[in-house]
């Protein structure tokens, strides 16, 4: 029989002990109760052992309350495991086991040169101080773990120290450095609830008429039905609209509002339109704006101006009648679409970056509508982008 190897008088590499602890539950455990007994002893000496190492590096992680959560968490489980009452002692072998087994790898983990997580916590917010994470970057967990240099567990201890200070926030199931700028589903609404309150101010939406449907409307903010529902009922709340439950929403009658001029187009139908190049645009605006994406400034700049470009020969277009417009879509009245295009062109894009973007997404929009109306090009679906 394989007698079990004698133990160190004092602590010894956790590696070395790890390595010597691949031979236990194995047949020797198996075969007897006898052999069983005595591994369960020698797990049970070597923990009260490394018990003591184990308090020490909580004392040193205290500086992260991950870590040291995690150490409580440890030291529990190896001084006091988890087992049924009359379980077999196979059976408490392996949990005093699984234990040891993971108390070690922690030490291991915290024994110089390896960082600690405080100090790992502390490299991480000067990447993100000093830009090399900006902000709204995404922080994946393997990404981050080899930039500092670590394993993916004891990156997630790091992140969860962040995210206790708000260095790093959450972002679906991942995370990503906080961006003031950033357009929250919380705001959504409320900016949805301004577009459509501009657009009865210049005139595209007049006093006493009924609102597109709520389908229509989300597809020209390019957001969800749900948002347009809660930017109504910001607009009700003000009485600029009068909206109830499962009824077309109303420009409230008697509103007052500044005239405005007529839109200036400065296109010109004789020029020559490239439609497939003004379809390619506009599918690249409504990707940016569906996956939440950041294009670089040029990049959005040059989207932005080729959109315009299409919209202004599309109104002229339209005006000169080069294109068949008594098709309806959508329900979406014709004079409806060419100044809410019109008010589009004449406004400025908005400061922030995610802003900027749905702006551009919006005018894509309209430049698909026109394009389906004049008939320059087949019919477009795209899903809603919010």
């Amino acid at each position: 029989m394989t007698a079990i190897p004698a133990a160190p008088s004092a602590p010894a590499d956790p590696a070395q002990v790890l390595q010597r602890l691949h031979r236990f539950g194995g047949p020797l455990a198996a075969g007897s109760i006898a052999g069983a007994c005595r591994e369960l002893d020698e797990v049970r000496r070597l923990t009260r052992e490394w018990l003591p190492a184990a308090r020490r590096c909580r004392e040193d992680a205290a500086r992260s309350p991950a870590d040291t959560a995690r150490w409580n968490d440890l030291i529990r489980a190896a001084e006091n495991p988890s087992v049924a009452r009359g379980e077999q002692k196979l059976t408490h072998l392996f949990v005093h086991l699984a234990g040891l087994r993971e108390l070690l790898r922690a030490i291991a983990e915290s024994t110089p040169p390896n960082s600690s997580v405080a100090a790992l916590a502390d490299r991480l917010r000067g990447l993100i101080t000093t830009g090399h994470y900006p902000p709204g970057a995404l922080l994946p967990l393997s990404g981050v773990a080899a930039t500092l240099g670590t394993t993916s567990p004891r990156a997630q201890l790091v992140i969860a120290d962040l995210l206790a200070e708000n260095v790093v926030a959450r972002r679906g199931s991942g995370y990503q450095v906080p961006d003031p700028d950033a357009l929250t589903p919380d705001a959504l609404p409320r900016h949805a609830a301004g577009l459509l309150r501009d657009l009865i101010t210049a005139g595209v939406y007049p006093p006493g008429t009924p609102l597109p449907y709520i389908q229509s409307l989300a597809r020209a903010l390019a957001v969800r039905p749900p948002v347009v529902t809660a930017a109504l009922l910001i607009l009700s709340a003000e009485q600029t609209v009068i909206h109830h439950p499962g009824q077309r929403a109303q420009v409230v009658t008697g509103l007052r509002l500044p005239s405005a001029p007529p839109p200036a187009h400065r296109g010109d139908a004789d020029v020559p339109f490239d439609a497939e190049a003004a379809d390619e645009l506009v599918r690249t605006a409504r990707r940016w704006w569906h996956y939440r994406k950041r294009p670089g400034p040029a990049d959005l700049h040059q989207c932005l101006t080729g959109l315009r470009d299409a919209a202004e020969h599309l109104l002229v277009l339209a005006g000169t009648g080069g294109g068949s417009l008594s098709r309806r879509r959508d329900k979406e009245d014709v004079r409806e679409l060419a100044l809410r295009t019109a008010y589009l062109l004449s406004a400025e894009p908005p400061d922030t970056a995610d802003l900027r973007v749905w702006h551009t997404a919006c005018l894509a929009t309209a430049v698909s509508d026109l394009l389906d109306r004049t008939a320059a090009f087949p019919p477009l679906q795209y899903a809603v982008g919010a």
